[in-house]
């Protein structure tokens, strides 16, 4: 992070690190990124580990088991991932 500035990389690396850690196919990847790109405005200053998994989980249309995958990846709650889904418009 240093060569960064201090700044935070992308939003979209987020989602390819918990994409992977939770082996989900590249479809999938695609349509989460989809999902964040229509929604940067509800996004800004939130947690990007929730985010992702929140667009991932939205990605593979809300299944339950998924979910508690997806926040495990992240490093997250199921709530925090359900609330950050909740904000995002599909």
């Amino acid at each position: 992070m240093s060569s960064l500035g201090g700044r935070r990389p992308p939003l979209e690396e987020y989602v390819g690190i918990v994409a992977a850690r939770a082996r989900l196919p590249a479809p999938v990847v695609r349509r989460a990124l989809e999902i964040l790109a229509g929604n940067r405005r509800a996004v800004v200053g939130r947690n990007p580990w929730v985010l992702a998994a929140a667009s991932l989980w939205l990605a593979t249309y809300r299944e339950y088991g998924m979910l508690m995958r997806l926040a495990d990846a992240a490093g997250a709650t199921v709530e925090g991932v359900k609330g950050a889904a909740r904000r995002i418009r599909v």
